[in-house]
């Protein structure tokens, strides 16, 4: 994903043939693989995962994994 700059999302890896990325936020999930598509990238998996974060008031997040190849 040169040149393109999504703070809500995290690469974990990215090749020229793989990229895993994840988000808690589901909408930009879907924006981000739209535009590594573009690329020649297709998803191989997608997993989901709930976090709780610590604290008094504690919050459940789902973030998305999606793995994509070439």
């Amino acid at each position: 994903m040169p040149g393109t700059c999504i703070p809500t999302i995290d690469a974990l890896y990215q090749s020229p043939t793989l990229v895993v990325i994840k988000s808690q936020y589901i909408d930009t999930v879907w924006k981000a693989v739209d535009t590594i598509q573009k690329d020649g990238y297709k998803v191989d998996a997608i997993t989901s995962y709930s976090i709780t974060s610590g604290g008094p008031s504690s919050t459940n997040y789902v973030n998305l994994l999606v793995t994509m190849s070439k």
